[in-house]
């Protein structure tokens, strides 16, 4: 992963690194597109950040409260 400056021109801007965002920037980074993906969440490293029980996996999650009814959605 390389750190791009804001002034840096790219080719593809995905926003959401999820099941879809992720596997379409790893495809295009390796088709040759310069891609920046941006991400609500925090970045994890499996490595150091897994976790194979439900109390731990609370951390893994995005479970902030999120409204989705009402006149202003």
């Amino acid at each position: 992963m390389a750190k791009i400056h804001s002034s840096e021109p790219v080719d593809v801007l995905i926003v959401g690194a999820g099941a879809a965002g992720g596997v379409l920037s790893k495809e295009l980074a390796e088709a040759g597109f310069r891609v920046v993906v941006l991400e609500a969440g925090p970045h994890w490293v499996p490595e150091r950040d897994f976790v194979s029980d439900e109390k731990g996996a609370q951390q893994l999650y995005w479970t902030d409260l999120r409204v989705t009814a009402g006149k202003d959605p």
